[in-house]
């Protein structure tokens, strides 16, 4: 709280209203622990791992914190062919293995989610994959952005429909 004068000379308190905590997740391994995801998209994530099969790695650390670079995670990474399941990044080699970046966003497609997943697919160039496919997974499409981003073979867009969500109570 804070004591202020108003013009008239009447004392004022102002209080800073307390912020609700983001509702996040917990990491699936306890080794992830500062790597959390937010509940609104992991399940979404999670769906798409589910259309198309294969070995999920969540939170996939595409470039590691140093002084001079800020750590970059990936939504998920999926190894195309792998074993149905999801593990841990140090338990999978991504050289010469087919692989899709997921960039996750709870909403309409947008500039930024376009940006993660484009410069993601670049970044996991570095792990030698054979091939690269990056997906922009998100709530509703845009009819404009769309079009644009998908001019790429390699690039989709891909609509998770709401009716997927799970039920908070059963999780």
């Amino acid at each position: 709280m804070t004591s202020v004068m108003n013009g008239a000379g009447v004392e004022l308190t102002l209080t800073r209203p307390k912020l609700p905590a983001p509702k996040l997740s917990r990491p699936r391994h306890p080794e992830l622990r500062d790597a959390t995801m937010s509940k609104n998209e992991t399940w979404m994530t999670r769906w798409y791992w589910r259309q198309v099969g294969g070995t999920l790695i969540e939170e996939f650390p595409a470039v590691r914190r140093t002084q001079n670079c800020g750590q970059r995670l990936l939504d998920g990474v999926i190894v195309v062919g792998g074993k149905h399941h999801i593990v841990q990044h140090e338990e999978v080699d991504l050289t010469d293995r087919d692989i899709i970046s997921v960039q996750t966003k709870a909403s309409r497609l947008g500039m930024t989610v376009m940006g993660q997943a484009l410069f993601s697919l670049h970044l996991l160039e570095r792990f030698n994959p054979r091939s690269i496919k990056s997906v922009a997974l998100c709530s509703r499409t845009d009819s404009v952005l769309a079009p644009i981003f998908e001019q790429y073979s390699n690039m989709e867009v891909v609509v998770c429909p709401e009716e997927n969500r799970p039920d908070p109570e059963l999780e």
